[in-house]
């Protein structure tokens, strides 16, 4: 089941569903009152709601019970990725990345980027989506950064496994199962054309350990989805 965005109204356990979403819930979706649905603020809290009131641009649900933490991974998963060229493909590993678990997205500029912006509202909505579609309960944090020197020096005190994936890199990513499966994790993902030797060295002297996926050269998106993949399975395999 969908579970859609939700606003909490003056009175207690009373919420009200985002416009949008309440065209999604009654038009699209043709629910009605006495329904039940599902919905999230977004910041972590979701709950089970019973539909009380249906207006034009309106949809009222009561609360029947909370879900603190709905769909959200113990450990942190952060996926710093450098632009890429082709927008598409960068919006796929933003929607990706979420139904991934990820928590944190930070885009970047790499020396080798040919694109040097990002629309920080559209990436917001592709993931708020993405959230609505996997029954999440918080939207992840998103944040632009000028460069993978920014990125580093911004994160240097966070008690994170940093990750820099490397077409050249000797340890393959399998190796780190173990900080994989029980630590929080910072992927740094290049743009196309790798990252140069300066960066590498960079992000070494933030105690960043390197990796690679092994003989097959991936897209710079197919690589992200597919480091988040693996840390997926591992975090959540018992």
């Amino acid at each position: 089941m969908q579970i859609y965005l939700i606003e909490e109204v003056k009175e207690k356990l009373i919420f009200r569903l985002t416009e949008e979403d309440a065209h999604h819930c009654a038009v699209v979706m043709r629910h009605r009152i006495g329904d039940i649905i599902w919905g999230t603020d977004g910041k972590g809290n979701a709950y089970e709601l019973e539909i009380i009131n249906i207006q034009k641009k309106a949809v009222f649900a009561k609360q029947i019970k909370y879900y603190p933490e709905l769909g959200e991974p113990k450990l942190a998963t952060v996926l710093a990725f450098a632009l890429l060229k082709n927008v598409s493909r960068m919006e796929t590993l933003i929607e990706k990345a979420v139904e991934l678990g990820v928590t944190h997205i930070f885009p970047f500029i790499a020396k080798r980027s040919e694109k040097k912006n990002l629309s920080l509202e559209r990436a917001s909505k592709i993931a708020i989506a993405a959230i609505k579609q996997c029954k999440r309960s918080k939207i992840p944090e998103i944040q632009f950064y000028s460069s993978l020197q920014e990125l580093l020096s911004s994160h240097c005190k966070w008690k994170i496994a940093k990750l820099l994936g490397f077409c050249e890199a000797e340890t393959y990513i399998g190796q780190y199962h173990e900080t994989l499966q029980k630590e929080a994790c910072f992927f740094i993902i290049g743009p196309e054309g790798d990252f140069n030797s300066e960066e590498i060295e960079l992000a070494r002297q933030y105690q960043a350990q390197t990796f690679s996926l092994g003989s097959t050269r991936f897209r710079a998106e197919t690589a992200g989805i597919h480091v988040l993949s693996i840390n997926h399975y591992l975090k959540n395999f018992n």
